[in-house]
């Protein structure tokens, strides 16, 4: 099981998507409430859809870049450079991020 976070297609398909295993959305989820990151915090629950309209990914973008310069774990500073293409993806097509607990 994972939660997946994606940018959905105008059919309502996954159109791009990063996959957090339970402990690495741990580790994430850790190190966003160290700097309150109130965008990332939106996928607090590994177990629950969730959702950041496009209003809010330019913040988003910047959450995932404060905790990318504080990750030390390899893992997580590759997750968030995943993080970090699929938001400006969505950005580029104005589109929310979408976190869909399987």
């Amino acid at each position: 099981m994972s939660l997946d976070l994606t940018v959905l297609g105008a059919d309502g398909a996954p159109e791009r998507s990063v996959s957090i295993s339970v402990d690495l959305h741990a580790e994430l989820m850790r190190l966003a409430a160290e700097v309150e990151a109130k965008h990332l915090a939106r996928f607090q629950s590994y177990y629950t859809d969730a959702e950041v309209p496009v209003e809010g990914l330019a913040e988003l973008s910047r959450e995932i870049g404060v905790l990318r310069h504080k990750a030390r774990s390899p893992d997580l500073v590759q997750l968030l450079s995943d993080l970090d293409g699929l938001v400006a993806h969505a950005l580029a097509n104005r589109r929310a991020v979408h976190a869909i607990a399987d």
